[in-house]
């Protein structure tokens, strides 16, 4: 599919260039998408020739032909070898349609969710879910002066007095954009004027405390003018901010996006304001998020540039950005990076990077962050005035001269011919590959050693954040071995919540756990990690105390506890 894309995508811009008269009237999708309702939506969709068949263009979540209404009835929705039709079930060719659908917020997997309410009844919908495409069905039967990948223009109508804001600009009621990239936006709807300024337009969830709003507010207002400066390129644009906020939700969940010139924030479940974790959290997601802006907007990977790249990219630029903004100190900072370093290595578990795909799907941001810092590290050694900023406004430097293009041959040139760093650039590369826990300590310990750096296994060090989620890498082995994976669990204010099936589960079934301790020791306490095995070892089970105040054992095996590893860094000097 990918493949046809790019092939489809040439043969438009042949087309356009050798057959489209500069006077004909330009080939579109035309879209009328109106919110009917609070709840209810339609998409009209007029095409410029008549078809058989149409593909949706986003094949990564297939929920289309489950959920949505099509008319007429003579047309349908199916799913067919990993992609959505609409096709023509008597076998005449149509040239227009309308889809029916209902607000849909459901977590996708690597897209953008379809919808993102707001506590006030306000919505963001992302239009690249509407986005067709000809298939290579009608393909094979298309004129040579007909266009088989067109551009989307939208006519939008808001339901009421609602506002709408796209692609940086705010309307009333109304608005038109047209989506030539094809990548989709995010659209808002709702009763929240947009508030405009010189550096964003943003939107900011009414219900998200009045203390994160007035913290977030002045970041937000200096964000984008500090990554112009430490990057060396300005965006060209004002950009867009929305911020939705769900407090009702169980557990706690962060996420974020990046589209053309918008970035998209979401926090679900309850925030506590007064917690110094909640924030530094909210802060940290909207730096990485707005770096995304650069790192992977205005300047793209290649499509053969490993996922750390950009994801790790982003996830180093938001630690020093929050250190030069204030949210850090030198010592946060530093054990962020810890944090990240070994993060990345209990989530592969000694799995190669390169083969972690959808399970453990985050080692690439925190091993690419791990990876950031060794070149910060190294080029710090280098010249201490310098760090990773520089490091990257020489990458982007570079892809400007390049299509705005970069990847890791990029980084490897820049750490090589400016810092005279080649051997670290080799073994960062090379990290990607290397297989076993072991083998991925000791490739780590010798970059530090070769950078003058020292790296030792120090459990005793680790921090109560990341012993808290170790323990709670360990829980879950538990809840499988106690449920066969029918349960589900989340973590809140120091505590585990678990629910476990009725009939699979042996003994957290039914209802909700709230769980403060282990073995009488607090979530994350140090020496919680001792007691842990010396009870499985002995008694083959643990011993949950609950925030009732009662008590219950769950059974464990000490062979599938897994061993708790905590690199420390240390400089020479």
């Amino acid at each position: 599919m990918r493949l046809l894309i790019i092939l489809l995508l040439g043969f438009q811009l042949w087309s356009c260039q050798t057959i489209k008269p500069s006077d004909q009237i330009e080939e579109t999708v035309l879209i009328d998408l109106k919110q009917s309702s609070g709840t209810t939506w339609t998409a009209q969709y007029r095409l410029p020739f008549a078809v058989k068949s149409l593909v949706f263009q986003r094949d990564t979540n297939l929920f289309r032909h489950k959920l949505w209404d099509i008319s007429p009835s003579t047309l349908k929705i199916v799913k067919d070898s990993g992609v959505e039709r609409i096709i023509s079930m008597d076998g005449e060719a149509f040239q227009g349609f309308t889809v029916e659908f209902k607000v849909m917020d459901k977590a996708l997997f690597k897209d953008y969710e379809f919808f993102r309410s707001f506590t006030d009844g306000g919505l963001v919908l992302f239009s690249g879910h509407l986005n067709v495409m000809i298939d290579e069905i009608t393909l094979e039967n298309l004129k040579d002066e007909e266009f088989p990948f067109l551009p989307m223009t939208f006519a939008i109508t808001a339901h009421s007095d609602n506002y709408i804001a796209i692609n940086g600009k705010a309307f009333h009621r109304k608005a038109s954009w047209k989506d030539e990239s094809l990548h989709g936006t995010y659209i808002y709807f709702g009763s929240q004027k947009p508030l405009e300024s010189k550096s964003m337009i943003s939107i900011l969830d009414p219900a998200l405390p009045a203390k994160v709003k007035s913290s977030l507010e002045p970041q937000l207002a200096n964000l984008f003018s500090f990554y112009e400066e430490k990057f060396g390129h300005s965006l060209g644009y004002v950009p867009t901010v929305l911020f939705n906020y769900n407090p009702d939700h169980s557990g706690k969940r962060s996420s974020g996006g990046t589209l053309p010139q918008m970035v998209q924030l979401s926090w679900q479940g309850p925030f506590d304001s007064e917690d110094a974790r909640d924030s530094e959290e909210v802060h940290w997601l909207v730096a990485h998020e707005a770096a995304h802006l650069w790192n992977g907007k205005l300047f793209r990977v290649y499509d053969t540039t490993p996922t750390w790249i950009k994801e790790g990219g982003a996830d180093a630029v938001a630690n020093r950005a929050l250190y030069f903004q204030g949210v850090y100190d030198q010592n946060k900072l530093w054990d962020r990076h810890l944090q990240d370093l070994n993060t990345c290595l209990s989530i592969l578990r000694g799995k190669a990077l390169e083969d972690v795909t959808r399970n453990g799907f985050q080692a690439h941001y925190k091993c690419g962050s791990a990876m950031m810092w060794m070149m910060e590290l190294g080029i710090k050694q280098v010249d201490p005035s310098q760090d990773l900023f520089n490091l990257f406004e020489k990458v982007f430097a570079k892809a400007s001269e390049q299509d705005f293009r970069y990847g890791w041959e990029t980084f490897a040139k820049v750490l090589h011919e400016d810092y005279n760093l080649a051997t670290l650039a080799q073994d960062i590369a090379a990290f990607a590959s290397i297989k076993g826990q072991l083998q991925q300590v000791e490739h780590i310990k010798k970059m530090g050693s070769d950078l003058g750096i020292t790296v030792a296994e120090r459990p005793d060090r680790a921090s109560p954040s990341f012993l808290q989620a170790y323990h709670r890498g360990i829980f879950r082995e538990l809840m499988r071995r106690d449920c066969g994976g029918y349960y589900s669990m989340w973590s809140q204010r120091g505590m585990f919540i678990v629910m476990g099936h009725p009939t699979r589960c042996n003994t957290l079934k039914g209802k909700e756990y709230q769980i403060i301790k282990i073995e009488g020791e607090e979530l994350g306490s140090k020496n919680l990690t001792t007691k842990l095995k010396i009870a499985c070892e002995k008694r083959k089970q643990v011993e949950l105390g609950l925030l009732s105040g009662k008590s219950i054992s769950l059974k464990c095996n000490e062979q599938r506890l897994r061993e708790l590893l905590w690199l420390e860094v240390s400089l020479s000097h």
